[in-house]
Protein backbone atom coordinates (compact mmCIF):
# COMPACT_ATOMS: atom_id res chain seq x y z
CA UNK A 1 0.00 0.00 0.00
CA UNK A 2 2.71 2.71 0.98
CA UNK A 3 4.43 1.77 -2.24
CA UNK A 4 1.21 2.15 -4.11
CA UNK A 5 0.61 6.07 -2.53
CA UNK A 6 4.31 6.92 -3.52
CA UNK A 7 3.40 5.94 -6.88
CA UNK A 8 0.74 8.15 -6.91
CA UNK A 9 2.50 10.82 -5.26
CA UNK A 10 5.47 11.01 -7.69
CA UNK A 11 2.55 10.51 -10.71
CA UNK A 12 1.08 13.85 -9.11
CA UNK A 13 4.18 15.49 -9.21
CA UNK A 14 4.68 14.90 -12.88
CA UNK A 15 1.27 16.22 -13.75
CA UNK A 16 1.32 19.38 -12.17
CA UNK A 17 4.82 19.54 -13.42
CA UNK A 18 3.82 19.19 -17.50
CA UNK A 19 -0.02 21.05 -16.20
CA UNK A 20 2.33 24.21 -15.19
CA UNK A 21 4.67 23.67 -18.43
CA UNK A 22 2.02 23.32 -20.62
CA UNK A 23 -0.06 26.38 -19.23
CA UNK A 24 3.36 28.66 -19.34
CA UNK A 25 3.72 27.29 -23.04
CA UNK A 26 0.31 28.50 -24.19
CA UNK A 27 0.26 31.71 -22.58
CA UNK A 28 3.66 32.38 -23.99
CA UNK A 29 2.01 31.15 -27.81
CA UNK A 30 -1.19 33.46 -27.46
CA UNK A 31 -1.10 36.08 -30.20
CA UNK A 32 -3.94 38.51 -30.59
CA UNK A 33 -6.28 38.61 -33.83
CA UNK A 34 -7.47 40.72 -35.91
CA UNK A 35 -9.86 43.36 -35.83
CA UNK A 36 -13.26 43.41 -37.76
CA UNK A 37 -14.30 41.27 -40.69
CA UNK A 38 -13.28 41.33 -44.62
CA UNK A 39 -15.34 43.06 -46.45
CA UNK A 40 -15.54 43.30 -50.21
CA UNK A 41 -18.10 43.51 -53.20
CA UNK A 42 -17.62 40.49 -55.89
CA UNK A 43 -20.42 40.50 -58.58
CA UNK A 44 -22.37 37.19 -57.83
CA UNK A 45 -23.07 36.54 -61.52
CA UNK A 46 -20.63 37.16 -64.29
CA UNK A 47 -19.96 35.99 -67.88
CA UNK A 48 -17.42 33.81 -69.28
CA UNK A 49 -14.59 36.11 -70.35
CA UNK A 50 -15.78 39.36 -68.73
CA UNK A 51 -13.61 41.13 -66.34
CA UNK A 52 -14.29 42.51 -62.62
CA UNK A 53 -12.42 44.50 -59.65
CA UNK A 54 -11.84 43.19 -56.15
CA UNK A 55 -11.61 45.96 -53.82
CA UNK A 56 -11.14 44.77 -49.94
CA UNK A 57 -11.64 46.33 -46.42
CA UNK A 58 -13.36 46.19 -42.99
CA UNK A 59 -9.77 44.76 -40.59
CA UNK A 60 -7.33 46.70 -38.53
CA UNK A 61 -5.52 46.23 -35.47
CA UNK A 62 -5.78 48.21 -32.23
CA UNK A 63 -2.49 49.94 -32.57
CA UNK A 64 -2.59 50.55 -36.17
CA UNK A 65 0.07 48.08 -37.76
CA UNK A 66 -0.21 48.17 -41.27
CA UNK A 67 -2.73 45.19 -42.79
CA UNK A 68 -1.45 43.13 -46.01
CA UNK A 69 -3.85 41.88 -48.55
CA UNK A 70 -4.04 39.03 -50.75
CA UNK A 71 -6.24 37.04 -52.83
CA UNK A 72 -6.46 33.82 -54.97
CA UNK A 73 -9.31 33.25 -57.21
CA UNK A 74 -10.37 29.80 -58.80
CA UNK A 75 -9.44 28.89 -62.14
CA UNK A 76 -7.67 31.98 -62.07
CA UNK A 77 -4.55 31.81 -59.59
CA UNK A 78 -2.64 28.51 -58.31
CA UNK A 79 -1.14 30.97 -54.94
CA UNK A 80 -1.91 33.80 -53.20
CA UNK A 81 -0.63 37.41 -54.20
CA UNK A 82 -0.43 40.61 -52.57
CA UNK A 83 -2.93 43.24 -53.46
CA UNK A 84 -3.63 46.93 -53.05
CA UNK A 85 -7.03 46.86 -51.29
CA UNK A 86 -8.21 50.20 -52.49
CA UNK A 87 -6.97 50.09 -55.82
CA UNK A 88 -8.46 46.53 -56.06
CA UNK A 89 -7.07 43.69 -57.94
CA UNK A 90 -8.47 43.06 -61.24
CA UNK A 91 -10.01 39.04 -62.24
CA UNK A 92 -10.48 38.53 -65.66
CA UNK A 93 -11.88 35.44 -66.83
CA UNK A 94 -10.55 33.55 -69.92
CA UNK A 95 -12.85 32.76 -72.63
CA UNK A 96 -11.67 29.02 -72.51
CA UNK A 97 -14.88 26.95 -71.93
CA UNK A 98 -12.77 24.01 -70.32
CA UNK A 99 -11.02 26.31 -67.87
CA UNK A 100 -13.86 28.55 -67.13
CA UNK A 101 -17.19 25.96 -67.29
CA UNK A 102 -20.38 27.10 -66.11
CA UNK A 103 -20.93 27.16 -62.77
CA UNK A 104 -19.69 28.01 -59.14
CA UNK A 105 -16.45 29.44 -57.86
CA UNK A 106 -14.38 31.25 -55.24
CA UNK A 107 -12.49 34.47 -54.66
CA UNK A 108 -10.25 34.25 -51.18
CA UNK A 109 -8.79 37.39 -49.90
CA UNK A 110 -6.27 36.93 -46.59
CA UNK A 111 -5.45 39.65 -44.49
CA UNK A 112 -2.33 39.26 -42.42
CA UNK A 113 -0.45 41.35 -39.59
CA UNK A 114 2.87 41.15 -37.87
CA UNK A 115 2.33 39.63 -34.64
CA UNK A 116 -1.55 38.93 -35.44
CA UNK A 117 -3.57 35.96 -36.34
CA UNK A 118 -4.53 35.76 -39.90
CA UNK A 119 -8.22 36.45 -41.51
CA UNK A 120 -9.85 34.80 -44.00
CA UNK A 121 -13.12 35.16 -46.14
CA UNK A 122 -14.03 33.51 -49.03
CA UNK A 123 -16.71 35.11 -52.03
CA UNK A 124 -18.70 33.17 -54.34
CA UNK A 125 -19.30 33.97 -57.77
CA UNK A 126 -21.13 32.09 -60.85
CA UNK A 127 -20.05 32.05 -64.40
CA UNK A 128 -23.04 32.26 -66.79
CA UNK A 129 -23.60 31.81 -70.20
CA UNK A 130 -26.48 33.87 -71.85
CA UNK A 131 -29.15 32.45 -73.94
CA UNK A 132 -32.01 31.19 -74.50
CA UNK A 133 -31.96 27.96 -76.96
CA UNK A 134 -30.29 25.42 -74.05
CA UNK A 135 -26.70 26.05 -75.32
CA UNK A 136 -25.85 28.56 -72.41
CA UNK A 137 -26.57 28.25 -68.59
CA UNK A 138 -30.18 28.39 -69.49
CA UNK A 139 -31.00 25.08 -70.40
CA UNK A 140 -35.38 23.39 -70.69
CA UNK A 141 -36.78 25.84 -72.63
CA UNK A 142 -37.65 23.62 -75.58
CA UNK A 143 -36.84 26.61 -77.91
CA UNK A 144 -35.12 25.41 -81.27
CA UNK A 145 -32.70 28.22 -82.68
CA UNK A 146 -33.74 27.52 -86.40
CA UNK A 147 -37.52 28.18 -85.41
CA UNK A 148 -38.53 30.51 -87.77
CA UNK A 149 -41.28 32.32 -85.18
CA UNK A 150 -38.72 34.97 -83.98
CA UNK A 151 -38.09 38.57 -84.13
CA UNK A 152 -34.92 40.59 -83.73
CA UNK A 153 -35.28 43.04 -80.52
CA UNK A 154 -32.50 45.59 -79.72
CA UNK A 155 -30.18 43.13 -80.93
CA UNK A 156 -31.36 39.95 -79.52
CA UNK A 157 -33.68 37.20 -80.79
CA UNK A 158 -37.16 36.49 -79.44
CA UNK A 159 -39.05 33.62 -80.00
CA UNK A 160 -42.70 33.48 -79.87
CA UNK A 161 -45.31 30.85 -80.22
CA UNK A 162 -49.52 30.91 -80.88
CA UNK A 163 -51.28 30.13 -77.67
CA UNK A 164 -54.67 29.97 -78.73
CA UNK A 165 -55.71 32.68 -80.59
CA UNK A 166 -52.73 34.77 -79.75
CA UNK A 167 -48.96 34.99 -80.11
CA UNK A 168 -47.21 35.66 -76.89
CA UNK A 169 -43.06 35.84 -76.61
CA UNK A 170 -41.87 32.78 -74.78
CA UNK A 171 -39.28 34.32 -72.60
CA UNK A 172 -39.09 37.95 -70.99
CA UNK A 173 -37.77 40.81 -72.31
CA UNK A 174 -34.20 42.50 -71.81
CA UNK A 175 -34.14 45.23 -74.15
CA UNK A 176 -32.45 48.29 -72.72
CA UNK A 177 -33.96 50.70 -74.78
CA UNK A 178 -37.41 51.77 -75.21
CA UNK A 179 -39.66 50.67 -78.28
CA UNK A 180 -41.94 53.66 -78.37
CA UNK A 181 -42.66 56.48 -76.66
CA UNK A 182 -41.00 57.06 -73.11
CA UNK A 183 -40.11 59.77 -71.10
CA UNK A 184 -37.97 58.17 -68.21
CA UNK A 185 -34.30 58.74 -67.64
CA UNK A 186 -31.36 55.88 -67.08
CA UNK A 187 -30.59 52.54 -66.80
CA UNK A 188 -33.83 50.90 -69.16
CA UNK A 189 -35.02 48.09 -66.64
CA UNK A 190 -33.45 46.36 -63.65
CA UNK A 191 -31.50 43.28 -63.60
CA UNK A 192 -31.01 41.16 -60.66
CA UNK A 193 -28.19 41.29 -58.56
CA UNK A 194 -26.91 44.51 -61.18
CA UNK A 195 -25.10 41.80 -63.06
CA UNK A 196 -26.14 42.33 -66.93
CA UNK A 197 -25.81 38.43 -67.69
CA UNK A 198 -28.84 37.51 -65.49
CA UNK A 199 -30.83 39.78 -67.90
CA UNK A 200 -30.07 37.69 -70.68
CA UNK A 201 -31.24 34.90 -68.53
CA UNK A 202 -33.66 35.81 -66.87
CA UNK A 203 -34.53 39.15 -68.63
CA UNK A 204 -35.21 42.98 -67.17
CA UNK A 205 -37.36 43.77 -64.77
CA UNK A 206 -39.04 46.91 -65.86
CA UNK A 207 -41.60 49.71 -64.16
CA UNK A 208 -45.22 50.37 -65.40
CA UNK A 209 -43.76 52.82 -67.43
CA UNK A 210 -40.92 51.20 -69.07
CA UNK A 211 -42.92 47.83 -69.61
CA UNK A 212 -45.49 49.95 -71.38
CA UNK A 213 -42.47 51.19 -73.88
CA UNK A 214 -40.66 48.24 -73.79
CA UNK A 215 -42.50 45.67 -76.63
CA UNK A 216 -41.59 46.58 -80.41
CA UNK A 217 -44.07 47.47 -83.23
CA UNK A 218 -46.79 44.89 -84.08
CA UNK A 219 -46.45 43.55 -79.98
CA UNK A 220 -48.16 45.25 -76.98
CA UNK A 221 -47.93 44.91 -73.45
CA UNK A 222 -50.92 42.10 -72.57
CA UNK A 223 -54.03 43.34 -70.70
CA UNK A 224 -55.93 41.40 -67.98
CA UNK A 225 -57.90 40.43 -71.22
CA UNK A 226 -55.07 38.92 -72.89
CA UNK A 227 -54.15 37.36 -69.93
CA UNK A 228 -57.68 35.78 -70.03
CA UNK A 229 -57.28 34.40 -73.26
CA UNK A 230 -53.76 32.95 -72.28
CA UNK A 231 -55.23 31.44 -69.41
CA UNK A 232 -58.72 29.50 -71.31
CA UNK A 233 -55.93 28.59 -73.90
CA UNK A 234 -53.71 26.34 -71.23
CA UNK A 235 -56.82 24.81 -69.44
CA UNK A 236 -58.55 27.16 -67.29
CA UNK A 237 -62.49 27.43 -67.14
CA UNK A 238 -63.90 28.74 -70.30
CA UNK A 239 -65.88 32.03 -69.18
CA UNK A 240 -65.91 35.74 -68.77
CA UNK A 241 -63.15 37.05 -66.29
CA UNK A 242 -63.17 39.76 -64.03
CA UNK A 243 -60.40 41.70 -63.58
CA UNK A 244 -57.71 40.87 -61.08
CA UNK A 245 -60.01 36.79 -60.92
CA UNK A 246 -57.58 33.68 -60.21
CA UNK A 247 -57.47 31.41 -63.50
CA UNK A 248 -57.17 27.98 -61.68
CA UNK A 249 -55.06 25.05 -62.49
CA UNK A 250 -52.78 26.94 -65.19
CA UNK A 251 -49.72 27.75 -63.20
CA UNK A 252 -47.56 23.90 -63.46
CA UNK A 253 -48.48 23.83 -67.62
CA UNK A 254 -46.78 27.64 -68.34
CA UNK A 255 -43.62 27.42 -65.65
CA UNK A 256 -40.29 26.13 -67.47
CA UNK A 257 -39.50 23.36 -67.32
CA UNK A 258 -36.06 24.84 -66.82
CA UNK A 259 -32.22 24.60 -65.19
CA UNK A 260 -29.80 27.28 -64.52
CA UNK A 261 -25.98 25.65 -64.46
CA UNK A 262 -27.89 22.40 -63.88
CA UNK A 263 -30.38 23.63 -60.85
CA UNK A 264 -33.96 23.67 -61.24
CA UNK A 265 -35.53 26.84 -61.43
CA UNK A 266 -38.94 25.70 -60.50
CA UNK A 267 -39.13 23.35 -57.51
CA UNK A 268 -40.79 20.20 -57.34
CA UNK A 269 -44.50 20.43 -55.69
CA UNK A 270 -47.27 17.83 -57.30
CA UNK A 271 -50.36 20.28 -57.26
CA UNK A 272 -47.98 22.78 -59.42
CA UNK A 273 -45.37 20.91 -61.26
CA UNK A 274 -43.88 22.74 -64.52
CA UNK A 275 -44.86 20.79 -66.95
CA UNK A 276 -44.88 23.61 -69.85
CA UNK A 277 -47.30 22.13 -72.12
CA UNK A 278 -47.90 25.17 -73.93
CA UNK A 279 -44.44 26.66 -74.63
CA UNK A 280 -44.66 29.63 -72.50
CA UNK A 281 -41.59 28.61 -70.52
CA UNK A 282 -42.50 30.88 -67.31
CA UNK A 283 -39.10 31.52 -65.25
CA UNK A 284 -39.15 32.27 -61.43
CA UNK A 285 -37.47 36.02 -62.08
CA UNK A 286 -39.34 37.35 -58.95
CA UNK A 287 -40.17 41.01 -58.71
CA UNK A 288 -38.79 44.50 -58.12
CA UNK A 289 -38.91 47.50 -55.98
CA UNK A 290 -37.54 50.57 -57.93
CA UNK A 291 -36.14 52.92 -54.94
CA UNK A 292 -36.71 56.84 -55.30
CA UNK A 293 -34.63 58.32 -57.71
CA UNK A 294 -33.15 54.79 -58.49
CA UNK A 295 -32.49 54.28 -62.23
CA UNK A 296 -32.48 50.59 -62.24
CA UNK A 297 -29.17 49.78 -60.57
CA UNK A 298 -30.29 50.00 -57.61
CA UNK A 299 -33.52 47.62 -57.72
CA UNK A 300 -33.79 45.55 -55.28
CA UNK A 301 -35.57 42.09 -56.08
CA UNK A 302 -37.75 39.73 -53.98
CA UNK A 303 -38.77 36.03 -54.54
CA UNK A 304 -36.14 35.15 -57.04
CA UNK A 305 -36.81 31.92 -58.11
CA UNK A 306 -40.26 31.45 -56.61
CA UNK A 307 -42.20 33.67 -58.65
CA UNK A 308 -43.03 34.76 -61.79
CA UNK A 309 -44.45 38.06 -61.90
CA UNK A 310 -45.53 39.68 -65.43
CA UNK A 311 -47.12 43.42 -65.67
CA UNK A 312 -50.55 43.79 -67.24
CA UNK A 313 -51.53 47.38 -69.46
CA UNK A 314 -54.43 46.97 -67.28
CA UNK A 315 -54.36 50.30 -64.68
CA UNK A 316 -55.94 49.81 -61.32
CA UNK A 317 -56.12 54.02 -60.58
CA UNK A 318 -54.05 56.67 -61.59
CA UNK A 319 -50.90 55.44 -59.30
CA UNK A 320 -50.85 51.14 -60.00
CA UNK A 321 -51.33 48.45 -62.58
CA UNK A 322 -52.71 45.27 -62.33
CA UNK A 323 -49.65 42.65 -62.53
CA UNK A 324 -50.36 38.84 -62.69
CA UNK A 325 -47.95 35.88 -60.91
CA UNK A 326 -47.32 32.39 -59.85
CA UNK A 327 -45.50 30.61 -57.42
CA UNK A 328 -43.52 27.61 -56.95
CA UNK A 329 -46.33 25.99 -54.39
CA UNK A 330 -49.83 27.15 -56.01
CA UNK A 331 -51.44 25.71 -59.02
CA UNK A 332 -53.11 28.89 -59.87
CA UNK A 333 -52.47 31.98 -61.79
CA UNK A 334 -53.25 35.23 -59.22
CA UNK A 335 -53.61 39.33 -59.58
CA UNK A 336 -52.49 42.03 -57.38
CA UNK A 337 -51.51 45.80 -58.04
CA UNK A 338 -48.43 47.33 -57.97
CA UNK A 339 -47.69 51.22 -57.60
CA UNK A 340 -46.13 52.06 -61.03
CA UNK A 341 -43.48 54.00 -60.29
CA UNK A 342 -41.68 51.71 -57.76
CA UNK A 343 -43.01 47.93 -58.67
CA UNK A 344 -41.53 46.08 -61.34
CA UNK A 345 -41.98 43.26 -62.99
CA UNK A 346 -41.20 40.70 -66.33
CA UNK A 347 -42.32 41.33 -69.61
CA UNK A 348 -43.96 39.15 -72.34
CA UNK A 349 -45.56 40.58 -75.47
CA UNK A 350 -48.50 39.70 -76.99
CA UNK A 351 -49.96 40.50 -80.35
CA UNK A 352 -53.48 38.93 -82.29
CA UNK A 353 -52.37 35.77 -84.72
CA UNK A 354 -51.66 36.89 -88.23
CA UNK A 355 -54.51 36.21 -91.01
CA UNK A 356 -53.11 33.29 -92.87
Amino acid sequence: MKKMRSIIAVLAVAAAAVAAFSCKKKSEETIPSLAGGIYSEVPPYVERGDAFTVKASGIYTAEGETVTYQIKVDSVQTSYVTFDPEAGFVVQLGTDEEKFPNGGYYVFIMASAEGYYSSSASFRFNIIEPGVTGEGSLTGLGIDPSDPNKIEVDDQDYYFKPIGDREWLRHNLAVTEPQSEYTGEGIFGGVYANCPVMGEVLGRSYTYEEALAACPSGWRLPTEEDWAALAVACGAEDKTYETGEIFKGIAGPLKAKASLNGAELWEFWPKSAATDEFGFAALPSGWSERRPGGDGQTDSFSDIMKYAVFWTATEYDSDCAWYRFITDIDPDMHADVGHKDSFGASVRCVRDVSEP
